[in-house]
């Protein structure tokens, strides 16, 4: 009894902390409010995240996961379950952390391996919820692949405008 009341609180906690967000989160950013907040290990946690999304609770749409109405319909009905200590917790954090997540959602990027020589990158830049731009890179080392990433995340806003410039304005030679 007390492991299905401990997997319910988990998954509330999931739930809470992507309706306090007020905006989408990227799975590093919840995975960093639940490590940080020590409320789950994350196999658990991954677990509790892949069965609200199948249970159709929350969503994942372009690498980014939010709360449904279903999901909302839950936590209203059992958030008074939830230890007060861990909504003051996440309410602190998530009202600290506010702007990176924006930020880094705003500026997407993440890798994945297609074969032992062979990863795609997927960056993105997103404002007001609409996709601004996406590149795919398909590049042979891993190493390769997260300084892609990480890079990403600092030029993104100096890569756009570029990209629109010379593609918009661009001259072709005759």
């Amino acid at each position: 009894m007390s492991n299905i009341r401990e997997i319910a609180e988990n998954k509330l906690i999931i739930l809470y902390i992507l309706h306090r967000a007020k905006r989408p989160l990227t799975l590093d950013q919840i995975t960093d409010v639940v490590q940080d907040g020590g409320y789950m290990n994350y196999f658990i946690f991954m677990q509790n995240l892949n069965e609200l999304v199948e249970g159709g609770y929350a969503e994942r749409v372009n690498q980014v996961y939010d709360i449904t109405p279903k999901g909302m319909q839950i936590l209203n009905m059992f958030k008074n379950k939830l230890p007060d200590g861990n909504i003051k917790n996440i309410d602190e954090y998530i009202t600290t952390h506010r702007e990176s997540f924006k930020r880094d959602t705003e500026m997407f990027a993440e890798y994945y391996k297609i074969s032992d020589k062979q990863y795609i990158t997927s960056l993105r830049v997103i404002e007001n919820d609409m996709v601004l731009i996406e590149l795919k890179l398909n590049v042979p080392t891993l190493d390769q692949a997260k300084q892609i990433c990480d890079n990403w995340k600092y030029m993104a806003k100096d890569v756009y405008p570029y990209i629109m410039n010379s593609l918009g304005n661009g001259q072709k030679d005759p």
